[in-house]
C-alpha cells in the first residue's frame, strides 16, 4: 500500500476544520443548556416569591437577552480559558503528554532486559524511518497492554508503553506496536492530537466545575452554624453543580464525538503502515489479539485517559455502549484487516505470563553484517566527491536512483530499510554504540565526529575540548577514539540521530557548555564542511528546541512565488556540491528548477563562489514554514536535481538529508537498490 508522506500531512491539516466545526456545536450546545438552567432558576424562584404573595404568576418569559450574552460570554471564557491553559501546559511536546499520563522516561543506558529490548526496536525503526531517536517514557502503573506516540514534529515526538506492554510482548508484537506509533509520528497525526487535548479540555472543563460545586455544597451542607441559610445556600449549590455535571456530559459526548471522527480511520491506516514497515503481519496482529485475550485489555487507569484515549494504539476506555463514539475501531474489525483468517477468538492471557527476554545488550540485533550498500547520509571529508559509497561499494549504475521512487520513501519506510537500519547498527563498534545511550559517552561521539582529519586543525580542537570539555566526557573520549577511527562513514549520521535522548537528560547549563564546545568544533578550521554543517544543524535545531521550548513552526506560505529567491539558493547549493563542472551544475539545476517554475526562467543558478552553506541556512529556515504541498515540490526539485545525473555522491546526500530534516520531512537512508 503506498502512502503518500504528504498526502497523509494535508489530510492531518484538513481534520482541523472538523475538529473546529464540532467544538463551536459543542460549545453552542453548553451555552444552550446553561442559559436554561439559569432561566429555570430565575422563572423558580420567581414562582417561589409569587406563591408567598398569593399572587397570579405573570406570563413566562424565555428569552432574556442581557442574561443570555452574560451566561454565553461567562461560558465562553471558561471554555476559551480552559483550553489556553491545557493547551499551554502541554508545549513541552510529547513529553509533557507523557509526563502528564504517569510516564517514566527510560534511561537509554538502561541495563532492564524488557527496557533494552524496547530502546532496540525503537532505535531501528527511526533510524529506518530518518527520524531522531525519539525519548521513550513507559507508563509504571498500567499493566494493560497499550503504547502511543505523541509531539509536536518527529523532533520532539516520543513514544510511551505501558509496563504491560513489556512484560506481554515478544519482540515481533512489540515490533509491530512501535511501528504502528511511527506511522502516527510520520503521518502527522501527532500535532493534530496534541491540539485536540487543549481544545477538549475546555468543553470538559464545564463538568469539572460542577464537581467541584458538588463537593462544596456537600462541605456547606454539613457545617453546623448558620444550618438553615448555609442548607439553603448549600442545597442551591448543590443543585447548580448537578446541573452543570449533567451539561458538562455534552462536552464528553461531543468530545468522544470528535476524537473518533479523527482517529478511527487514522488507526487503521497506521496498522497498514505497520504490516509495510516490518513485512510481518503477524506481529501487530498478535498484539491487538493478546489486548483481546487480557483482562486488563488496552485499558489506561491514569485520569487523564479520558483526553488522551485518541493517543493510544488501543482502547484506553471502558467500552461504552455507544460504540460509534470509540476512538478506536472494534478489536476484531482491525485484526481481520490484516489477518483475513482470524477466526475472532482470542487467545486468553494470563497476568504473569511474559515473553523471554531479548536484545538485552545493544549489540545483539543480530549477526555483524556489513551495511546494506546505500548512502547513509554521512562520512569524512575523504569520502566527499569521491565517487564511491561511503561503505567503498561503486557508485550505483546510471539508473540506480530516481527522484520519483526515492519521494515515494518518505513517511512510507519499507522493509528494506529496517533491514538496513539493522545491519547499519551491526556495524558500528560495540562501544560506541553503548556509549550514545549515556550524556557523557553521546558528547564524547559528537566530538570525536567534528575531529578534522587535518592535525593542525585537529590540534586547536583537541586544546579547546581540554579545556572546556568536562573531565567525565574527556575521559570517554579518550577511551572511544580507537574504536571511533573503525567507524564506517555510512554510520557517522545515523549516529547523530541516536543520541538525542541522552542529550535531552542534560541540565540546561551542561547542553549550554555542550553546544558551544560543538560550535567551536565546527569553526576550528575557519570553514565549514558539509558534514560539520549536516551534523550541527540535525543536531542543534532538534535540542535547541526541546531546551528552549521553542514554538512549533506555523506555516507561514501556501505559495511558492514569495520563496523563489530560497529555492535558487538551495538548488544552486546542491548542483554545485554535486558538479565541479559549470556546465553540469547547470543542467542540475534546471532538471530541479523546471519542477518549481515550467520553464525555470524565474529561478537563477548563483555562481559557486556565493553557495556558501551561510546563505542555505536561511533559505531553509523560511522554507520550513511552508505548507506540506509545497515542501513536496521543494524536496522533489531538490531530489531531481541531485539525481539528475541518476547518481548521488556522498556529499549530495549529505546536504540533502540536512534539507529533508530541516523541513521535517523524514527520508529514509538512500538505498542504491531504488530504482526507478
Amino acid at each position: 500500500m503506498a502512502m503518500d508522506f504528504f498526502a497523509q500531512q494535508d489530510a492531518a491539516r484538513r481534520k482541523t476544520g472538523l475538529l473546529v466545526f464540532y467544538f463551536i456545536l459543542a460549545t453552542a450546545f453548553i451555552i444552550a443548556a446553561i442559559y436554561g438552567v439559569f432561566v429555570a432558576a430565575f422563572l423558580y424562584g420567581r414562582q417561589h416569591r409569587q406563591s408567598h404573595l398569593e399572587t397570579a404568576a405573570p406570563m413566562v418569559e424565555l428569552w432574556h437577552p442581557e442574561l443570555f450574552l452574560a451566561v454565553a460570554g461567562g461560558t465562553l471564557a471558561v471554555i476559551l480559558g480552559g483550553s489556553a491553559f491545557k493547551t499551554a501546559s502541554l508545549n513541552g511536546g510529547g513529553e509533557s503528554v507523557a509526563r502528564q499520563l504517569g510516564g517514566r522516561p527510560l534511561p537509554p543506558d538502561t541495563a532492564d532486559p524488557d527496557e533494552r529490548r524496547l530502546l532496540n526496536v525503537v532505535e531501528e525503526m527511526a533510524l529506518a524511518s530518518g527520524t531522531p531517536v525519539p525519548t521513550v517514557f513507559v507508563l509504571e502503573d498500567e499493566r494493560s497492554i497499550n503504547a502511543f506516540a505523541a509531539g509536536y514534529t518527529p523532533g520532539d515526538a516520543v513514544i510511551g508503553v505501558t509496563r504491560g506492554t513489556l512484560e506481554h510482548l515478544d519482540r515481533d508484537e512489540l515490533q509491530g506496536v512501535i511501528a504502528h506509533e511511527f506511522s502516527h509520528i510520520l503521518n502527522g497525526d501527532m500535532r493534530l492530537n496534541i491540539r485536540l487535548i487543549g481544545l477538549l479540555h475546555g468543553i470538559l472543563l464545564i463538568a469539572l466545575i460542577g464537581y467541584v460545586l458538588v463537593r462544596s455544597a456537600a462541605v456547606s451542607s454539613s457545617s453546623y452554624r448558620s444550618r438553615r441559610s448555609r442548607n439553603n445556600s448549600g442545597a442551591a449549590l448543590l443543585l447548580f453543580g448537578a446541573a452543570l455535571i449533567a451539561i458538562g456530559y455534552i462536552g464528553v459526548f461531543f468530545g468522544r464525538l470528535i476524537k473518533s471522527a479523527v482517529s478511527r480511520q487514522r488507526e487503521y491506516l497506521a496498522d497498514a503502515s505497520a504490516v509495510q514497515f516490518t513485512r510481518n503481519p503477524e506481529g501487530i496482529g498478535g498484539a491487538l489479539k493478546k489486548i483481546g485475550g487480557l483482562a486488563r485489555g488496552s485499558r489506561i487507569q491514569d485520569g487523564h485517559a479520558e483526553e488522551a484515549s485518541h493517543l493510544f494504539f488501543g482502547n484506553a476506555l471502558r467500552q461504552s455502549m455507544f460504540g460509534l463514539l470509540a476512538t478506536h475501531p472494534p478489536l476484531d474489525v482491525r485484526i481481520k484487516r490484516i489477518d483475513p483468517s482470524f477466526d475472532g477468538k482470542f487467545p486468553r492471557v494470563e497476568s504473569h505470563e511474559r515473553p523471554a527476554p531479548e536484545d538485552a545488550s545493544p549489540a545483539s540485533i543480530g549477526p555483524r553484517t556489513r551495511p546494506i550498500p546505500g548512502i547513509g547520509f554521512a562520512a569524512s571529508e575523504s569520502y566527499r566527491g569521491s565517487g564511491t559509497t561511503p561503505t567503498g561499494s561503486p557508485p550505483p549504475p546510471r539508473g540506480g536512483f530516481d527522484s520519483a521512487a526515492v519521494m515515494a520513501t518518505i513517511g512510507a519506510v519499507r522493509s528494506e530499510h529496517l533491514n538496513h537500519a539493522r545491519a547499519m547498527l551491526a556495524s558500528i563498534p560495540d562501544e560506541v554504540r553503548a556509549a550514545v545511550h549515556d550524556p557523557h559517552g553521546a558528547q564524547a561521539v559528537i566530538f570525536l565526529l567534528l575531529l578534522d582529519d587535518d592535525r593542525p586543525v585537529r590540534r586547536i580542537q583537541r586544546e579547546w575540548l581540554d579545556e572546556h570539555a568536562p573531565p567525565d566526557v574527556r575521559a570517554r573520549i579518550a577511551a572511544l577514539q580507537s574504536h571511533a577511527e573503525n567507524l564506517p562513514a555510512a554510520a557517522r549520521v545515523p549516529l547523530v540521530e541516536m543520541v538525542f535522548p541522552a542529550l535531552r537528560a542534560l541540565e540546561a547549563d551542561e547542553y549550554a557548555r555542550f553546544r558551544k564546545n560543538v560550535e567551536a568544533m565546527v569553526r576550528a578550521d575557519r570553514r565549514l564542511a558539509l558534514f560539520e554543517y549536516t551534523l550541527r544543524r540535525m543536531l542543534l535545531r532538534h535540542l535547541d528546541a526541546h531546551f528552549d521550548r521553542k514554538k512549533p513552526v506555523v506555516v507561514q506560505y501556501y505559495a511558492l512565488r514569495p520563496l523563489l529567491d530560497e529555492c535558487a539558493a538551495l538548488l544552486s547549493a546542491l548542483a554545485h556540491v554535486g558538479h565541479k563542472d559549470p556546465g553540469e551544475a547547470a543542467r542540475a539545476f534546471q532538471t530541479g528548477a523546471r519542477l518549481l517554475d515550467s520553464d525555470g526562467a524565474a529561478l537563477r543558478l548563483s555562481p559557486r563562489e556565493w553557495c556558501n552553506l551561510d546563505v542555505v541556512d536561511p533559505a531553509l529556515a523560511k522554507l520550513a514554514e511552508t505548507s506540506p504541498a509545497i515542501k513536496k515540490r521543494v524536496l522533489t526539485a531538490a531530489l531531481a536535481c541531485v539525481t539528475a545525473d541518476r547518481q548521488v555522491t556522498v556529499a549530495e546526500g549529505e546536504l540533502l538529508r540536512a534539507v529533508a530534516d530541516a523541513l521535517d520531512c523524514p527520508m529514509p537512508p538512500l538505498l542504491s537498490g531504488v530504482e526507478g
